[in-house]
Protein backbone atom coordinates (compact mmCIF):
# COMPACT_ATOMS: atom_id res chain seq x y z
CA UNK A 1 0.00 0.00 0.00
CA UNK A 2 1.49 3.10 -1.30
CA UNK A 3 2.29 6.03 1.96
CA UNK A 4 0.94 9.80 1.91
CA UNK A 5 2.73 12.22 4.50
CA UNK A 6 0.19 15.08 5.23
CA UNK A 7 1.54 18.48 6.37
CA UNK A 8 -0.95 19.62 8.20
CA UNK A 9 -1.06 22.92 9.61
CA UNK A 10 0.34 24.61 13.08
CA UNK A 11 -3.06 23.70 15.13
CA UNK A 12 -2.56 26.63 17.99
CA UNK A 13 -2.97 28.85 14.30
CA UNK A 14 -7.04 27.69 14.62
CA UNK A 15 -7.21 28.09 10.58
CA UNK A 16 -10.29 25.85 10.70
CA UNK A 17 -10.71 25.47 7.19
CA UNK A 18 -6.79 24.12 6.54
CA UNK A 19 -7.36 21.67 9.70
CA UNK A 20 -10.92 20.70 8.16
CA UNK A 21 -9.33 19.95 4.49
CA UNK A 22 -6.50 18.22 6.19
CA UNK A 23 -9.37 16.04 8.13
CA UNK A 24 -11.01 15.53 4.92
CA UNK A 25 -7.99 14.06 3.38
CA UNK A 26 -6.54 12.12 6.10
CA UNK A 27 -10.23 10.23 6.97
CA UNK A 28 -10.69 9.38 3.12
CA UNK A 29 -7.52 8.14 1.33
CA UNK A 30 -7.57 5.29 3.29
CA UNK A 31 -10.83 4.39 0.91
CA UNK A 32 -8.76 5.04 -1.93
CA UNK A 33 -6.32 2.43 -1.15
CA UNK A 34 -3.52 5.21 0.69
CA UNK A 35 -1.79 4.41 4.02
CA UNK A 36 -1.97 7.76 5.57
CA UNK A 37 0.93 9.75 7.60
CA UNK A 38 0.55 12.64 9.33
CA UNK A 39 2.67 15.35 11.02
CA UNK A 40 2.63 19.07 12.08
CA UNK A 41 4.50 21.65 13.59
CA UNK A 42 4.31 20.81 17.32
CA UNK A 43 2.37 23.30 19.32
CA UNK A 44 5.62 23.68 22.20
CA UNK A 45 6.05 27.83 23.40
CA UNK A 46 2.84 28.71 21.74
CA UNK A 47 0.77 26.50 23.92
CA UNK A 48 -1.43 28.61 25.99
CA UNK A 49 -0.61 32.04 23.66
CA UNK A 50 -2.54 34.20 21.29
CA UNK A 51 -0.42 32.81 18.15
CA UNK A 52 -2.17 35.50 16.01
CA UNK A 53 -0.72 38.63 17.66
CA UNK A 54 2.20 39.63 20.26
CA UNK A 55 4.28 37.36 22.07
CA UNK A 56 2.47 34.25 20.74
CA UNK A 57 3.04 35.02 17.26
CA UNK A 58 6.91 35.27 18.10
CA UNK A 59 6.92 32.19 20.19
CA UNK A 60 4.73 30.18 17.01
CA UNK A 61 7.43 31.08 14.89
CA UNK A 62 9.92 29.30 16.93
CA UNK A 63 7.79 26.59 16.79
CA UNK A 64 6.78 26.76 13.03
CA UNK A 65 10.11 27.53 11.49
CA UNK A 66 12.89 26.79 13.70
CA UNK A 67 11.74 23.64 15.87
CA UNK A 68 9.52 22.07 13.37
CA UNK A 69 12.00 21.65 10.40
CA UNK A 70 14.25 19.23 12.27
CA UNK A 71 11.58 16.68 13.23
CA UNK A 72 10.12 16.45 9.28
CA UNK A 73 13.22 15.64 8.47
CA UNK A 74 13.44 13.12 10.83
CA UNK A 75 9.90 11.95 10.29
CA UNK A 76 10.21 11.59 6.46
CA UNK A 77 13.55 9.91 6.91
CA UNK A 78 11.84 6.84 9.74
CA UNK A 79 8.53 6.89 7.76
CA UNK A 80 9.45 7.03 4.24
CA UNK A 81 6.79 8.13 2.08
CA UNK A 82 5.73 7.50 -1.35
CA UNK A 83 4.93 11.49 -1.48
CA UNK A 84 4.81 14.13 0.63
CA UNK A 85 1.71 16.67 0.34
CA UNK A 86 1.93 19.72 2.14
CA UNK A 87 -1.59 20.92 2.91
CA UNK A 88 -1.22 24.55 2.61
CA UNK A 89 0.28 26.91 0.72
CA UNK A 90 1.19 29.35 3.78
CA UNK A 91 3.56 26.07 4.80
CA UNK A 92 5.43 26.15 1.43
CA UNK A 93 8.22 26.61 3.09
CA UNK A 94 8.65 23.30 4.39
CA UNK A 95 9.12 21.46 0.54
CA UNK A 96 12.95 22.15 0.86
CA UNK A 97 12.95 19.80 3.90
CA UNK A 98 11.28 17.01 1.42
CA UNK A 99 13.67 17.48 -1.62
CA UNK A 100 14.00 13.91 -1.65
CA UNK A 101 10.70 12.58 -2.16
CA UNK A 102 7.81 13.18 -4.83
CA UNK A 103 6.04 16.01 -3.24
CA UNK A 104 2.76 18.73 -3.76
CA UNK A 105 1.17 21.46 -2.38
CA UNK A 106 -1.98 22.78 -1.93
CA UNK A 107 -2.45 26.47 -2.97
CA UNK A 108 -5.56 27.39 -1.39
CA UNK A 109 -5.73 31.50 -2.62
CA UNK A 110 -3.21 34.26 -3.22
CA UNK A 111 -5.09 36.85 -1.17
CA UNK A 112 -2.16 37.39 1.80
CA UNK A 113 0.50 37.38 -0.95
CA UNK A 114 -1.44 39.63 -2.89
CA UNK A 115 -2.04 42.22 0.24
CA UNK A 116 1.91 42.32 0.51
CA UNK A 117 2.66 42.73 -3.25
CA UNK A 118 0.38 45.68 -2.24
CA UNK A 119 -2.82 44.85 -5.04
CA UNK A 120 -5.29 44.90 -2.45
CA UNK A 121 -6.34 48.66 -1.64
CA UNK A 122 -6.83 49.60 2.31
CA UNK A 123 -4.88 46.49 3.23
CA UNK A 124 -1.44 46.03 4.40
CA UNK A 125 1.06 43.38 5.51
CA UNK A 126 3.82 44.48 8.95
CA UNK A 127 7.19 44.43 7.93
CA UNK A 128 7.32 40.64 9.37
CA UNK A 129 4.47 39.61 7.42
CA UNK A 130 5.48 41.16 4.06
CA UNK A 131 9.20 39.24 4.70
CA UNK A 132 6.70 36.23 5.77
CA UNK A 133 4.33 35.96 2.72
CA UNK A 134 7.80 36.97 0.40
CA UNK A 135 9.48 33.66 1.73
CA UNK A 136 5.89 31.63 1.05
CA UNK A 137 5.67 32.73 -2.70
CA UNK A 138 9.18 32.22 -3.54
CA UNK A 139 9.06 28.27 -2.31
CA UNK A 140 5.37 27.78 -3.90
CA UNK A 141 6.88 29.09 -7.40
CA UNK A 142 9.45 26.59 -6.83
CA UNK A 143 7.48 23.69 -5.71
CA UNK A 144 7.48 20.57 -8.77
CA UNK A 145 3.34 19.89 -8.18
CA UNK A 146 0.99 22.37 -7.11
CA UNK A 147 -2.71 21.43 -6.77
CA UNK A 148 -5.39 24.48 -6.55
CA UNK A 149 -8.47 24.58 -5.12
CA UNK A 150 -10.67 26.38 -7.84
CA UNK A 151 -9.81 28.04 -11.33
CA UNK A 152 -9.95 31.10 -10.18
CA UNK A 153 -6.89 30.68 -7.81
CA UNK A 154 -4.87 28.44 -10.39
CA UNK A 155 -5.79 32.14 -12.52
CA UNK A 156 -4.33 34.27 -9.99
CA UNK A 157 -1.13 32.14 -9.16
CA UNK A 158 -0.48 31.74 -12.73
CA UNK A 159 -0.69 35.50 -13.15
CA UNK A 160 1.71 36.23 -10.28
CA UNK A 161 4.23 33.36 -10.87
CA UNK A 162 3.42 32.08 -14.79
CA UNK A 163 6.48 29.60 -14.73
CA UNK A 164 3.76 27.41 -12.38
CA UNK A 165 0.97 27.61 -14.93
CA UNK A 166 2.66 23.77 -16.28
CA UNK A 167 2.63 22.10 -12.81
CA UNK A 168 -0.46 23.25 -11.58
CA UNK A 169 -3.75 21.49 -11.62
CA UNK A 170 -7.37 22.49 -10.03
CA UNK A 171 -8.92 19.97 -8.27
CA UNK A 172 -11.84 21.65 -6.29
CA UNK A 173 -12.95 21.38 -3.15
CA UNK A 174 -15.41 18.90 -1.60
CA UNK A 175 -18.15 19.55 1.37
CA UNK A 176 -16.23 18.97 4.52
CA UNK A 177 -19.40 17.63 6.25
CA UNK A 178 -22.67 15.80 4.59
CA UNK A 179 -24.98 18.90 4.59
CA UNK A 180 -28.57 18.29 4.29
CA UNK A 181 -31.71 20.14 4.63
CA UNK A 182 -33.50 18.85 7.47
CA UNK A 183 -36.97 19.51 9.14
CA UNK A 184 -37.58 23.09 10.49
CA UNK A 185 -38.54 20.94 14.19
CA UNK A 186 -35.11 19.28 14.45
CA UNK A 187 -33.74 22.35 13.23
CA UNK A 188 -35.15 24.32 16.17
CA UNK A 189 -33.57 22.01 18.80
CA UNK A 190 -30.51 21.85 17.45
CA UNK A 191 -30.35 25.91 17.50
CA UNK A 192 -31.78 26.46 20.70
CA UNK A 193 -29.48 23.79 22.30
CA UNK A 194 -26.56 25.67 21.01
CA UNK A 195 -27.70 28.84 22.77
CA UNK A 196 -30.64 30.12 21.08
CA UNK A 197 -31.46 32.31 18.44
CA UNK A 198 -31.36 35.82 20.03
CA UNK A 199 -30.41 39.03 19.43
CA UNK A 200 -29.24 41.30 22.27
CA UNK A 201 -32.80 42.67 23.52
CA UNK A 202 -34.04 39.00 24.10
CA UNK A 203 -35.54 38.68 20.94
CA UNK A 204 -36.69 35.35 20.24
CA UNK A 205 -36.57 33.65 16.91
CA UNK A 206 -37.72 35.73 13.80
CA UNK A 207 -40.18 34.94 11.22
CA UNK A 208 -37.38 35.47 8.53
CA UNK A 209 -34.01 36.00 8.89
CA UNK A 210 -31.24 35.96 6.49
CA UNK A 211 -27.81 33.99 6.79
CA UNK A 212 -24.28 35.44 6.69
CA UNK A 213 -21.41 32.70 7.47
CA UNK A 214 -18.04 32.82 7.49
CA UNK A 215 -14.92 34.50 9.34
CA UNK A 216 -13.73 37.83 10.48
CA UNK A 217 -11.17 38.49 7.49
CA UNK A 218 -11.54 41.62 5.74
CA UNK A 219 -12.24 39.67 2.14
CA UNK A 220 -15.22 37.91 3.71
CA UNK A 221 -16.66 41.53 3.97
CA UNK A 222 -19.37 40.80 7.69
CA UNK A 223 -20.13 44.67 7.75
CA UNK A 224 -20.94 44.22 3.72
CA UNK A 225 -23.67 41.98 4.88
CA UNK A 226 -25.01 44.65 7.93
CA UNK A 227 -25.15 47.28 5.03
CA UNK A 228 -26.93 45.18 2.58
CA UNK A 229 -29.61 44.22 5.18
CA UNK A 230 -29.62 47.63 6.63
CA UNK A 231 -30.69 48.78 2.66
CA UNK A 232 -32.75 46.14 2.82
CA UNK A 233 -34.63 47.38 5.75
CA UNK A 234 -34.55 50.53 4.33
CA UNK A 235 -36.29 49.79 1.10
CA UNK A 236 -38.78 47.27 2.19
CA UNK A 237 -39.65 47.49 6.39
CA UNK A 238 -40.14 44.14 7.48
CA UNK A 239 -40.84 43.89 11.43
CA UNK A 240 -40.18 40.09 11.03
CA UNK A 241 -36.53 40.19 9.06
CA UNK A 242 -33.50 39.44 11.11
CA UNK A 243 -29.66 38.82 10.24
CA UNK A 244 -28.11 35.78 11.74
CA UNK A 245 -24.11 36.16 11.52
CA UNK A 246 -22.38 32.78 11.72
CA UNK A 247 -18.69 32.34 13.02
CA UNK A 248 -15.77 33.65 14.32
CA UNK A 249 -16.84 36.07 17.48
CA UNK A 250 -17.99 39.85 15.96
CA UNK A 251 -15.45 42.92 16.44
CA UNK A 252 -15.62 45.53 17.81
CA UNK A 253 -15.55 47.39 14.23
CA UNK A 254 -18.95 44.71 13.39
CA UNK A 255 -20.53 46.09 16.66
CA UNK A 256 -20.30 49.23 15.54
CA UNK A 257 -21.54 48.43 12.26
CA UNK A 258 -24.43 47.37 13.42
CA UNK A 259 -25.73 49.98 15.75
CA UNK A 260 -29.17 50.40 14.91
CA UNK A 261 -29.88 47.36 14.29
CA UNK A 262 -29.15 45.64 17.48
CA UNK A 263 -32.98 44.20 17.80
CA UNK A 264 -32.69 42.53 14.48
CA UNK A 265 -28.91 41.20 14.27
CA UNK A 266 -27.55 37.88 15.94
CA UNK A 267 -24.15 36.67 15.89
CA UNK A 268 -23.58 33.22 16.75
CA UNK A 269 -20.06 32.60 17.76
CA UNK A 270 -18.26 29.20 16.24
CA UNK A 271 -21.20 26.80 15.61
CA UNK A 272 -20.62 23.38 15.16
CA UNK A 273 -21.59 21.56 11.95
CA UNK A 274 -24.83 20.55 13.36
CA UNK A 275 -25.63 23.64 14.36
CA UNK A 276 -24.59 25.20 10.57
CA UNK A 277 -26.83 22.90 8.83
CA UNK A 278 -29.95 23.89 10.71
CA UNK A 279 -29.15 27.68 10.32
CA UNK A 280 -28.99 27.03 6.97
CA UNK A 281 -31.99 24.78 7.06
CA UNK A 282 -34.55 27.10 8.47
CA UNK A 283 -32.60 30.63 6.74
CA UNK A 284 -35.09 32.41 4.23
CA UNK A 285 -31.86 33.43 1.64
CA UNK A 286 -28.08 32.96 2.89
CA UNK A 287 -26.18 36.32 1.60
CA UNK A 288 -22.08 35.97 0.61
CA UNK A 289 -20.96 39.19 0.19
CA UNK A 290 -17.23 37.95 -0.55
CA UNK A 291 -14.87 40.91 -2.01
CA UNK A 292 -12.37 37.40 -2.99
CA UNK A 293 -12.09 33.60 -2.31
CA UNK A 294 -9.91 31.17 -2.77
CA UNK A 295 -12.79 28.63 -3.16
CA UNK A 296 -15.99 29.60 -1.16
CA UNK A 297 -17.67 26.73 1.03
CA UNK A 298 -20.79 28.30 2.80
CA UNK A 299 -22.51 28.97 -0.57
CA UNK A 300 -22.32 25.20 -1.31
CA UNK A 301 -22.99 24.64 2.15
CA UNK A 302 -26.12 26.15 2.13
CA UNK A 303 -27.50 25.33 -1.16
CA UNK A 304 -26.50 21.39 -0.07
CA UNK A 305 -29.30 22.21 2.84
CA UNK A 306 -31.89 23.99 0.49
CA UNK A 307 -30.93 27.11 1.55
CA UNK A 308 -31.60 29.84 -1.22
CA UNK A 309 -27.96 31.93 -1.90
CA UNK A 310 -27.37 35.53 -2.90
CA UNK A 311 -23.78 35.77 -3.80
CA UNK A 312 -20.88 38.36 -4.92
CA UNK A 313 -21.04 37.87 -8.79
CA UNK A 314 -16.96 37.04 -8.59
CA UNK A 315 -15.27 33.61 -9.07
CA UNK A 316 -14.49 31.37 -8.57
CA UNK A 317 -18.45 31.74 -6.96
CA UNK A 318 -20.15 32.02 -10.19
CA UNK A 319 -18.26 28.76 -11.05
CA UNK A 320 -19.22 27.07 -7.78
CA UNK A 321 -23.09 28.06 -7.62
CA UNK A 322 -23.74 28.19 -10.97
CA UNK A 323 -27.54 29.23 -12.28
CA UNK A 324 -28.57 28.44 -8.73
CA UNK A 325 -27.78 31.54 -6.90
CA UNK A 326 -28.73 35.48 -7.06
CA UNK A 327 -25.37 37.36 -8.07
CA UNK A 328 -24.34 41.29 -7.27
CA UNK A 329 -21.59 43.82 -7.07
CA UNK A 330 -20.84 43.63 -3.51
CA UNK A 331 -19.85 46.85 -3.36
CA UNK A 332 -23.16 48.11 -4.70
CA UNK A 333 -24.87 47.51 -1.09
CA UNK A 334 -28.13 49.45 -2.22
CA UNK A 335 -28.22 47.42 -5.73
CA UNK A 336 -27.46 44.47 -3.82
CA UNK A 337 -30.24 44.76 -1.41
CA UNK A 338 -32.43 45.19 -4.03
CA UNK A 339 -31.96 42.57 -6.02
CA UNK A 340 -32.79 40.22 -2.51
CA UNK A 341 -35.74 42.29 -1.61
CA UNK A 342 -37.24 41.04 -5.45
CA UNK A 343 -36.96 37.56 -4.33
CA UNK A 344 -37.00 37.37 -0.28
CA UNK A 345 -41.00 37.41 -0.56
CA UNK A 346 -41.57 35.47 -3.65
CA UNK A 347 -42.17 32.01 -2.33
CA UNK A 348 -41.95 30.46 -5.86
CA UNK A 349 -38.78 32.08 -6.83
CA UNK A 350 -37.12 30.95 -3.30
CA UNK A 351 -38.44 27.26 -4.08
CA UNK A 352 -36.70 27.19 -7.16
CA UNK A 353 -33.29 28.78 -6.01
CA UNK A 354 -33.52 26.02 -3.26
CA UNK A 355 -34.26 23.17 -5.60
CA UNK A 356 -31.22 24.48 -8.16
CA UNK A 357 -29.23 24.80 -5.17
CA UNK A 358 -29.48 21.29 -3.66
CA UNK A 359 -29.07 19.89 -7.10
CA UNK A 360 -25.79 21.61 -7.98
CA UNK A 361 -24.41 21.12 -4.60
CA UNK A 362 -24.34 17.31 -5.15
CA UNK A 363 -20.86 17.96 -7.63
CA UNK A 364 -19.10 18.62 -4.07
CA UNK A 365 -18.30 15.60 -2.49
CA UNK A 366 -15.45 14.98 -0.21
CA UNK A 367 -14.97 11.52 -2.12
CA UNK A 368 -14.66 12.66 -5.46
CA UNK A 369 -12.19 15.27 -4.31
CA UNK A 370 -10.33 13.20 -2.57
CA UNK A 371 -10.41 10.75 -5.61
CA UNK A 372 -8.76 13.48 -7.72
CA UNK A 373 -6.02 13.59 -5.44
CA UNK A 374 -5.30 9.95 -5.21
CA UNK A 375 -5.07 9.76 -9.03
CA UNK A 376 -2.78 12.94 -8.76
CA UNK A 377 -0.59 11.14 -6.00
CA UNK A 378 -0.11 8.32 -8.58
CA UNK A 379 1.02 10.65 -11.56
CA UNK A 380 3.19 12.59 -9.76
CA UNK A 381 4.90 9.25 -8.12
CA UNK A 382 5.20 7.38 -11.75
CA UNK A 383 6.51 10.90 -13.32
CA UNK A 384 9.26 10.91 -10.80
CA UNK A 385 10.14 7.31 -11.04
CA UNK A 386 10.30 7.60 -14.91
CA UNK A 387 12.75 10.35 -14.63
CA UNK A 388 15.42 8.51 -12.28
Amino acid sequence: MPKVLLVRNYAADGQESMLRFADMLEGKLPGEGWEVLSIAPEVRLGKGQNTLSGKGKWLSYIDKYILAPSTFKRAAKDLQPDIVHVCDHSNAMYLPHFSNYPRLVNCHDLLAIRVWLGEVPGESKSRIGGVQQKWIFSNLRKSPNISCISQATRDELTRLAPETEPYSRVIPMGLNYPYQKIRNEEARKRIEHAGGLRAKSGVGFPEQWLLHVGGGTWYKNRSGAIEIFRKLLEQSPNKELGLVIAGAPPSDKILKAAIGLENRITFIACPDNATLEALYSMATLFIFPSLAEGFGWPPIEAQACGCPVAVSEIEPLKSNCGSAAIYYDPKQTESAAKQIATVIHDRDALNELSEAGMKNAKRFTAQTMVAAYSNFYHQIINENTASR
